[in-house]
């Protein structure tokens, strides 16, 4: 395997620090990617000379080893910068880490043994059809929301896997899938995303033609139980689901963050009839102002916990409990009804000054709306999960104490 050159598991600080130094670029960049569909080549190149494309992605095969917390920085940091680039990047990022971990040998020298390591993006979650034949499956589909496909190398598919036409069932009663990579040249992009937020990700459908995908170019589908890493130790034990969920999470707090600076500096000379100084000096707009900002001071530090909490236990050699896989996808989901609620005040006290183009702030509340249709941030997810987080405050309690 050639290997391709190692970032070194590198601090935390230095991969905020890599995407501070491009919030200018981005922020400059905003218009232009939004109009033309996807990130610009100024900002995707600016992404790749700082190897933040592989920052998640195992340390064996040349990338930076997939903290957890370092994850939320950067999203944050982004997506603060521009929401729909930062959500390009996060489809980019976190696809190329899971792969990195789960992929075969011959698969991961394919993708990643080069100088430079290649950028996956797809929809992974199962749109296709495959087949089990020896060595491999062969398969294919039509799938949306290829979100960062724009820069990708190599592009994965979700696959049900069939026999005699029906669905394999596994013994929990799911459907058995895989997760299929392949170079971007055997695709077809239909270049149909035409939406009204998040324009700049470029999550065109893309068609999938029937082929071979050979075993190490395949890895288990679920979400939540994915085959052991076979690189980058304990910490991929999270598995996709929280590699998106962490995404999700981060992106609502990097567009909230957004949202804040942009009304608190339009409050400060804004003037509306009626009022007798600036809206920065109304009583009711202050009161909901430190109202909104506490709460995503509140939930940054709800999703810190939650995704601290589970990258110790994992690197600890623990295994997730319950409420622990439970709180990844409700953070994720909470946080993104927040950041449209938090948007919203914004926007509303902007009034007229964001209905105009172009707009950051109008850019915000848009691409929160679009990015809360994403089925892993769906409100069921916050019923779906509730008796996990039910059980410890329902447990016996001692002299008042809760029992844990």
């Amino acid at each position: 395997m050639q290997k391709s050159v190692s970032m070194t598991a590198a601090p935390r600080a230095s991969f905020l620090s890599a995407a501070s130094s491009l919030a200018a670029l981005i922020r400059s960049e905003a218009l232009a990617a939004e109009e033309q569909g996807f990130v610009t080549e100024p900002v995707a190149d600016a992404l790749r000379q700082t190897r933040l494309y592989w920052m998640m992605l195992p340390v064996e095969v040349g990338g930076g080893g997939g903290d957890m917390l370092a994850a939320i920085d950067v999203l944050e940091e982004l997506c603060r910068a521009d929401g729909a680039t930062g959500w390009s990047f996060m489809a980019n990022a976190m696809t190329t880490g899971f792969a990195g971990a789960f992929v075969g040998d011959s698969a991961a020298d394919a993708m990643f043994g080069g100088a430079v390591p290649a950028i996956t993006a797809g929809m992974l979650a199962p749109g296709g059809r495959g087949v089990p034949v020896e060595g491999g499956v062969r398969g294919g589909g039509k799938f949306s929301f290829g979100s960062g496909c724009a820069q990708a190398d190599w592009m994965g598919a979700g696959m049900i896997l069939m026999k005699d036409g029906a669905p394999i069932m596994e013994a929990n009663g799911r459907p058995r899938t895989r997760i299929c990579y392949m170079p971007r040249d055997r695709v077809e992009f239909m270049g149909n995303w035409d939406v009204t937020g998040l324009r700049a990700t470029g999550s065109q459908d893309y068609v999938v033609p029937e082929q071979f995908f050979a075993d190490d170019f395949t890895l288990d589908g679920a979400l939540d139980s994915p085959e052991p890493p076979k690189r980058g130790g304990d910490l991929y034990r999270i598995g996709l689901m929280g590699f998106v969920a962490v995404s999700h999470a981060a992106f609502a707090l990097g567009v909230m963050k957004r949202a804040l600076e942009e009304i608190a500096e339009i409050a400060s000379t804004k003037k509306r009839l009626g009022y007798t100084s600036t809206v920065a000096n109304n009583e009711i707009f202050k009161r909901e102002f430190t109202h909104n900002e506490s709460l995503y001071r509140a939930g940054r530090a709800y999703c810190y916990e939650v995704f601290g909490e589970v990258q110790a236990t994992v690197l600890g050699g623990g295994s997730l409990s319950a409420e622990q896989n439970g709180r990844m996808r409700i953070v994720a989901t909470w946080l993104t009804q927040l950041a449209m609620d938090v948007t919203r005040f914004c926007h509303v006290w902007a009034g007229a000054t964001a209905i105009r183009n172009p707009s950051a702030l109008a850019r915000c509340i848009r691409d929160m709306h679009v990015g809360s249709q994403h089925m892993i941030v769906d409100p069921i997810s916050l019923a779906q999960f509730a008796p996990a987080v039910m059980a410890p405050w329902t447990a016996p309690h001692i002299d008042g104490a809760l029992v844990h």
